[in-house]
């Protein structure tokens, strides 16, 4: 076992360990070149190309899998995220519809789509054979947000998670306070007789966003993008607020939810108050558009905190704990004094500097 720096690498897998005690356990979950394979079958999670069958985490998943040229296995999601696919445009006709909460078997594996919280149609998946047990947990969040299914988890030996949060040591604001602050701003900006631009996650946030704003008796209308994704919620019932498509000509006195995207927008963008909506502390603060500054900033969470994590893994009770992802070291750091075992399925790709 070769000592690095505060972590040891294992002579039998190359992965890092935080213990040069732990002896690494014959793992039941490989990192390959397209994504990550479940070892004694044909089982792949969130692979970019599978010969076998293949879990597709979410819509946003779904998205990335259509971007790839080999498509030769069999894919499978939620009903609901393949929903939110179709009515992005997109074709979902080689891709089996399964429903969250109800195992069904392949094989001799059980195999259950247990919902993640994040957004519509996100899960997790549960792998049950006769020799070990496995949650997959991608990306889990653990706050109620009311439009969707609420997290699920179930007790595992094996716990794999996905490291996606730059930085998992900050707790995020309060949720409720951060939609009150929204809320007084919103109000402001109507008070002043101008639209309140909203830049949210179009996939999630929008969506809560439009229940709360309509709650509290605020007129919402929304970017088209959002106006498709919103009426599928409302579908599936987990959005019941009223919402309006925007009109640049005939919107007036109303929070418009725009898509928050990574490039600034060049055209179309409406006038008025711009208030953007981030999912972490430590967000990139881009611009939406280069003319305008934003009034203000929102943060509300779209995975869990450590302290969150923590009480997830004594929830699911796993012997070993398998991390992968970008920040796959920070997440080790975090969760070495939770008393489990934790290992890298790959080394990070990407360490972004404060």
């Amino acid at each position: 076992m070769t000592i690095t720096g505060s972590t040891f690498e294992s002579k039998k897998t190359g992965r890092l360990l935080f213990d040069e005690n732990i002896e690494e356990p014959t793992s039941v979950v490989e990192y390959g070149s397209t994504g990550l394979l479940h070892v004694g079958s044909l089982l792949s999670l969130d692979a970019t190309a599978s010969a076998g069958l293949n879990f597709i985490s979410s819509a946003l998943k779904l998205g990335e899998l259509s971007k790839s040229k080999n498509e030769s296995g069999q894919n499978f999601a939620s009903d609901q995220s393949l929903r939110l696919f179709e009515v992005l445009g997109k074709c979902s006709e080689n891709i089996l519809a399964c429903q969250q909460n109800r195992p069904f078997s392949i094989g001799n594996l059980s195999l259950e789509l247990l919902p993640s919280g994040s957004m519509l149609g996100a899960c997790s998946l549960y792998i049950e054979s006769n020799k070990d047990s496995v949650l997959y947990a991608p990306n889990l969040q653990p706050s109620n947000l009311k439009v969707c299914h609420k997290m699920r988890v179930k007790r595992a030996e094996t716990l794999v998670l996905g490291c996606f949060h730059p930085e998992p040591r900050s707790s995020a604001p309060s949720r409720k306070k951060e939609r009150e602050r929204l809320l007084l701003s919103v109000s402001n900006s109507l008070s002043k007789g101008v639209n309140p631009i909203i830049m949210c996650n179009p996939y999630s946030t929008a969506a809560e966003l439009t229940n709360y704003l309509s709650e509290e008796g605020v007129p919402v209308a929304t970017h088209n993008m959002i106006f498709k994704i919103n009426r599928i919620y409302a579908n599936h019932g987990g959005l019941s607020g009223k919402f309006s498509f925007y009109s640049q000509k005939y919107t007036r006195q109303k929070a418009v939810l725009f898509p928050k995207v990574d490039k600034p927008f060049r055209a179309h963008l409406p006038s008025g108050d711009l208030y953007m909506v981030d999912e972490t502390l430590v967000s990139k603060p881009l611009p939406p558009d280069n003319f305008r500054a934003v009034e203000d900033r929102f943060v509300m969470n779209n995975a869990a905190d450590a302290s969150e994590l923590k009480k997830i893994i004594q929830e699911v009770d796993p012997s070993n704990i398998y991390l992968f992802g970008p920040y796959t070291k920070r997440y080790q750091k975090i969760l070495s004094g939770v008393g489990v075992p934790t290992f890298a399925l790959e080394p990070e790709k990407q360490e972004l500097l404060f």
